[in-house]
């Protein structure tokens, strides 16, 4: 029996870890069809080009979509029970609203600060960051607030985490598919906030059994960041009170919300769940 349980956790984590390449692979096959694309239509390919590099990020991330839903929809299982009244019932909109409202406002001021102490630690993920403010609008919206956030979680908390969640508890497969999550961006600021946020997505995938609410919450999450970046542009000076009373607003809503949804998770009473939704 607990050779059978070895088996089925070398299994999952397996599955995880290939998943999780095939979507790196999936980037390569991008670039390759978006520069015959281009020929296709004699535009000329340029890599330093932050359109093209917007634009081959989506076309990465579609990709990577269709094939982890594909598998996430061979991998879950369905709960006779389950509804979408259920899973958005009671107080878990007003929690889901905070985790990713006031989530984003504290990491984003949280960063700010952290800037001024580790400046070097912020040039890779200035420049992942420009590739949004110095490309095309449309396309870069489309990205941030669509795109990639449907694709980040069908592929962390759908595909990754319903293999995992076969062989390993919900609290060590939301531990791993977290790093995986982490690791995805590639740079070590956006890294360990990513690693944060996957965390307490992972804590809403279980408290509502459906990724329709991380896909939510992570669309939430980047909104908010957005709306930030046009009331408080880098070029204009903020007052330390006003920072500082929205910080404390934020942390207020992201502490209910965070405290709410652990909270739902524990009346549940389970370390193990199937994956819903």
């Amino acid at each position: 029996m607990e050779e059978n349980k070895k088996l089925v956790q070398v299994r999952s984590i397996f599955g995880a870890i290939l998943l999780f390449l095939s979507v790196f692979l999936l980037q390569i096959v991008a670039a390759f069809i978006g520069m015959l694309i281009c020929i296709g239509m004699r535009i000329e390919v340029d890599p330093q080009n932050k359109t093209y590099i917007i634009f081959l990020s989506m076309l990465s991330a579609l990709l990577s979509l269709g094939w982890c839903a594909y598998w996430y929809r061979r991998f879950r299982c369905h709960s006779e029970d389950f509804s979408y009244r259920k899973a958005f019932g009671g107080a878990r909109i007003p929690a889901l609203i905070g985790l990713g409202m006031g989530g984003c406002v504290c990491i984003s001021i949280f960063l700010t600060l952290l800037q001024q102490i580790f400046p070097s630690w912020f040039e890779s993920y200035q420049d992942t960051m420009s590739n949004l403010t110095q490309s095309s609008t449309v396309l870069a919206m489309l990205y941030a607030l669509l795109i990639g956030p449907l694709s980040e979680e069908v592929i962390f908390r759908g595909a990754i985490m319903n293999q995992l969640s076969g062989g390993f508890s919900f609290w060590l497969t939301n531990f791993i598919q977290a790093i995986f999550f982490g690791i995805y961006h590639m740079n070590l600021v956006q890294g360990l906030y990513a690693f944060a946020l996957g965390l307490v997505l992972g804590l809403v995938w279980l408290m509502t059994e459906t990724i329709a609410a991380t896909i939510a919450v992570h669309i939430l999450f980047n909104s908010t960041n957005v709306i930030l970046q046009q009331i408080f542009p880098e070029d204009k000076p903020i007052s330390v009170l006003v920072i500082s009373i929205i910080f404390l607003l934020s942390v207020l809503f992201f502490s209910a919300g965070l405290w709410y949804t652990i909270y739902d998770c524990h009346i549940k009473n389970r370390n193990d769940v199937e994956p819903l939704g």
